[in-house]
């Protein structure tokens, strides 16, 4: 029992320890100049320079710079990525076979291009046979997304196949690397 007591007294300092707010501290930085504090003393500080500073802590250092209290303006129009007439290569990041199903889904993407309405096709060929879906291209805050393929397993023959994405626009154009895949 006395070691219940013993964790249950220390986990009651931190807590308290915690909940008290100290006036201009900051955990990773000092406050800046234009910082103001929620935080209202209830004695009127002395005409004393050691009364008016704040603290500076001085544990670890800042893994990042310090927010400031003005923020840059961020910018404005179209995401662009990478300049018109670049090559691109679209990636696929999901490949799934889904046996319950009777369905292989792939689903790619086109990193570094944010545009809408390019055309995005999946080719899948085993041994001899080659199944391709397309979907139309659209612009997200990371990438230009592709959608899911769908394509029926009983249109493809078991064994080894490969995937393999494309992207055509009036901007950009590229494919992927061939991915493997193992149909049942």
């Amino acid at each position: 029992m006395r070691y219940r007591g013993r964790i249950g007294a220390r986990a009651l300092a931190v807590s308290v320890a915690c909940a008290v707010p100290l006036a201009g501290c900051s955990l990773f930085s000092a406050p800046s100049a234009t910082e103001t504090s929620a935080y209202t003393p209830s004695v009127t500080p002395s005409s004393s320079p050691s009364a008016t500073t704040s603290p500076s802590p001085t544990a670890s250092p800042s893994p990042s710079p310090s927010p400031s209290a003005t923020q840059a303006t961020p910018p404005t129009g179209p995401i662009t990525g990478v300049p018109a007439g670049t090559p691109v290569k679209p990636e696929i990041f999901l490949a799934t076979v889904d046996t319950a199903g009777g369905v292989l889904k792939v689903v790619t993407d086109v990193p570094d291009i944010f545009e809408d309405g390019g055309l995005c096709t999946v080719a899948v060929t085993a041994g001899s046979t080659k199944l391709q879906e397309h979907n139309t291209g659209a612009a997200n805050a990371t990438n230009t997304a592709c959608g899911q393929f769908v394509f029926d397993l009983g249109a493809l023959p078991s064994g080894k196949a490969t995937i393999v994405a494309s992207y055509q626009s009036a901007k950009h154009s590229g494919s992927s690397d061939p991915y493997p895949v193992t149909l049942p």
